[in-house]
């Protein structure tokens, strides 16, 4: 069973737009928070992925593992807002235009960080994400795991 004796059966995937110094102590925060939840057995397990900052769903690197990866996570994200009454405005699509050729395509902006929460494989909470005028960034949702609050109710 690991170093955790107790299965709190949550996992948390941290994607970050880069592991560059630029943010890298808040990076480094967050990393050593999850590790410390993983530690106290509040969560069972963690994985921290580069994302980059946009996602071209039309683009050839979109067809890759990686690619495909990025996009089933970024579907499965707006599948949950949806079905959640919560808004993942993070996560913008728009059209944009080559400079070079003048075709349009979609890209997808990324948030710098996002955190998506699973309990028993289910998607149960993606930070950052705003439900009203209510905001949850990444780092609320760590202060709530934190304070033993590892059940999620939306819409409070």
């Amino acid at each position: 069973m690991g170093r955790n004796e107790a299965r709190s059966e949550l996992n948390v995937d941290l994607y970050l737009r880069s592991v560059s110094p630029t943010g890298a102590q808040t990076d480094q925060e967050i990393v050593a928070r999850l590790e410390r939840l993983e530690e106290r057995a509040v969560i069972d397990d963690f994985t921290v992925s580069v994302w980059g900052e946009h996602v071209y769903p039309d683009a050839a690197a979109a067809r890759t593992d990686a690619g495909r990866t990025i996009l089933e996570r970024i579907d499965a994200i707006h599948s949950w807002a949806d079905r959640n009454g919560m808004s993942v405005d993070s996560f913008t699509a728009r059209e944009v235009e080559s400079t070079m050729t003048g075709e349009a395509y979609e890209r997808i902006t990324l948030p710098v960080m996002a955190l998506v929460e699973y309990r028993r494989g289910a998607l149960q909470f993606v930070a950052p994400c705003t439900n009203g005028d209510a905001h949850y960034t990444v780092a609320d949702r760590l202060a709530a795991l934190e304070r033993g609050e590892t059940d999620v109710t939306h819409g409070e």
